[in-house]
């Protein structure tokens, strides 16, 4: 991540940069991934000021609740031509939700309930944003496409996965194997 970067706002007193971030994790639509060189810390960064304040916005907002299980928000920085956001960083990317153990896939509909419960629709659940750390605790990653309340959903994607995950783990309990690859 390039020097000059200033601190747009933070959610306490904890500054960040300068850290290195060596590691290049990807990049997805919005933004490029970057851990920290002590593997605390991812920096997203993004282009478009918009897009990063809406996920600076709704990551902080997500800490209000303990049921939202996100990586803890630190900062939103920029140096004029690219805005940073810095989180904690919240473990690896889970293979599969739907072949995921039980308890995690609970973790999950807990997480995507308590969202909706708080009026964020994160419209991009998929393994590649649920990320699990060596507990086996499971965060919700990307808000780059969620919205807040407000905001009409004629269609919520989140509401599928919450109902497909449910079936999931009421077959498991009931003895039925719903695997998608038996």
């Amino acid at each position: 991540m390039p020097t000059g970067y200033a601190l747009l706002y933070s959610s306490g007193p904890e500054r960040i940069l300068p850290a290195v971030f060596t590691s290049y994790l990807g990049s997805g639509a919005s933004g490029a991934m970057f851990r920290s060189a002590d593997g605390r810390h991812v920096v997203k960064v993004f282009t478009d000021r918009q897009t990063a304040n809406n996920e600076a916005n709704l990551l902080k907002l997500c800490l209000d609740d303990p049921q939202i299980r996100v990586p803890t928000f630190l900062g939103l920085y920029s140096n004029t031509r690219q805005f940073g956001v810095v989180m904690s960083y919240a473990g690896m990317a889970i293979p599969d939700i739907f072949c995921a153990p039980d308890e995690q896939q609970k973790q999950i509909i807990s997480i995507l309930k308590s969202l909706h419960r708080n009026g964020i629709h994160h419209h991009d659940v998929r393994a590649e944003n649920l990320m699990v750390d060596h507990h086996g605790v499971i965060r919700i990653v990307d808000f780059d496409r969620a919205v807040k309340s407000g905001v009409y959903c004629s269609y919520c994607p989140d509401l599928e996965i919450i109902e497909a995950l449910q079936e999931c783990v009421d077959g498991h309990v009931q003895g039925f194997d719903t695997s998608p690859y038996t």
